[in-house]
């Protein structure tokens, strides 16, 4: 294998590693918990999705990505993390549901419907014991 060939793969890995981060809605709560982050979004809640780009640093199932922040609060121009790629999208679904408050609601759509179907469940239960009692 050529060194060029070689160049070319690992150009196109980094380009679909960007991809599939940026490509995944809200992908910058990743990393919410770090304070340089919710400075940014706290600042530009509406706009910080436009203000903010990536770049792959270092190849891996684990990347190290750099966050660039255009016009931060705290005048950061970018910070380095890893992103673990194999859990990457859920991570940033359960993040930004738990930034927006929104996990309670999930929690009570969970409940309801356990509850409903251990209601039929006893119903079923219930039935089968009538007939059981007419034999």
């Amino acid at each position: 294998m050529e060194v060029t060939e070689l160049i070319k793969r690992v150009s196109e890995l980094n380009s679909d590693i960007h991809k599939y981060i940026t490509d995944t809605k809200h992908w910058l709560f990743y990393w919410i918990e770090n304070k340089e982050v919710q400075d940014f979004i706290k600042a530009y809640p509406q706009e910080y999705e436009d203000m903010v780009h990536l770049s792959i640093d270092y190849l891996a199932v684990s990347p190290m990505v750099r966050i660039i922040f255009d016009e931060h609060p705290k005048d950061i121009e970018s910070i380095q993390r890893y992103a673990n790629l194999a859990t990457f999208r859920d991570t940033v679904k359960a993040k930004w549901l738990m930034w927006n408050g929104k996990v309670k609601e999930i929690q009570i759509k969970e409940k309801e419907k356990e509850l409903a179907y251990h209601k039929e469940k006893a119903i079923e239960a219930e039935k089968e014991i009538e007939k059981l009692k007419m034999l």
